[in-house]
């Protein structure tokens, strides 16, 4: 039985996809307009190369801008050890992300490494937190399904899931990352993971590829499996929770997103869409994206 809910807003999924460039003031402005609204959990920024991703090559400069925030956790991308090192010079990064998976194939062409290499960084990745005083998160990447053909199943998603948390990492966050996930194939992958992975924060993330509010009655579904409910309120009691309210609390926090981006920045932001997620607290978490993730 989990304690609390939650919701991590993810600007940054949704930002790193679109072509033109968004001036920094505007992400800055952004940002504070999520603040303001009641988000205590922003995955902000991503600390990549700024050839790959060269939306994001101002990550610095926007948390500069944006100044200390008492009481917000600020979650920040990296995929190797300078990235980390660029994350944590800044002094406002509060949780470095890094992405893993188990599809050799992802990792080659989403961040250039092998699955060894890939574990080798998690554990260096993991020192530089520690060292730093920051909070980490790992992202399993294809954790509901492959099309490049590699190796997949449930246990492998449960010993990767495993894998990190023996290394010591609290938060694990499961990705659908090309929406392959159902809500009997969220509860499956789930409960192996939980299974293997007691004592820690365990979230999904599933891509909503169609008809948002369809989406979000099967998310509710999979909470209410679950004995789960949601609510924007960060620290509501789980006995207040319900399906009913997932559904409520997740369209009012997405469709803020969409007004508030598409005042700030236009139509584009639209086919991109908002990233978002929320994570459950203790050992359940369902968690839900708009937009086709990067680097997660």
């Amino acid at each position: 039985m989990m304690d609390a809910v939650k919701i991590i807003e993810c600007p940054r999924d949704a930002w790193q996809g679109l072509k033109r460039q968004i001036p920094t003031l505007q992400k800055v402005e952004y940002l504070r307009r999520l603040v303001d609204a009641g988000f205590r959990h922003i995955d902000a920024v991503s600390f990549v190369s700024p050839k790959v991703v060269p939306q994001m090559a101002d990550s610095e400069a926007v948390l500069e801008q944006l100044g200390p925030l008492e009481g917000v956790e600020i979650i920040g991308i990296v995929v190797n050890e300078k990235g980390a090192e660029r994350a944590i010079a800044t002094g406002a990064v509060s949780t470095l992300g890094y992405p893993c998976s188990i599809s050799e194939t992802f990792l080659r062409r989403n961040q250039n490494q092998s699955l060894k290499q890939n574990q080798a960084l998690l554990k260096k990745i993991k020192q530089q937190a520690d060292e730093a005083g920051l909070g980490m998160v790992v992202y399993i990447s294809m954790a509901f399904g492959n099309p490049y053909g590699d190796p997949w199943s449930e246990d492998k998603v449960a010993q990767a899931a495993a894998h990190a948390a023996g290394l010591g990492i609290h938060s694990i966050s499961i990705a659908d990352t090309v929406g392959a996930a159902t809500p009997d194939l969220i509860r499956r992958v789930l409960e192996a993971v939980i299974h293997n992975c007691a004592e820690r924060e365990v979230g999904v993330a599933v891509i909503l590829v169609s008809h948002f509010l369809e989406d979000v009655f099967q998310i509710a579904d999979v909470v209410t499996i679950l004995r789960n409910g949601s609510t924007v309120t960060q620290r509501a009691p789980c006995s207040s929770l319900t399906a009913e309210s997932v559904i409520e609390s997740v369209s009012d926090a997405v469709n803020f997103s969409f007004r508030t981006a598409r005042r700030r920045f236009g139509h584009q932001t639209e086919p991109a869409g908002i990233a978002g997620a929320m994570h459950i607290e203790k050992r359940h978490a369902i968690a839900f994206t708009k937009g086709a993730p990067f680097y997660v």
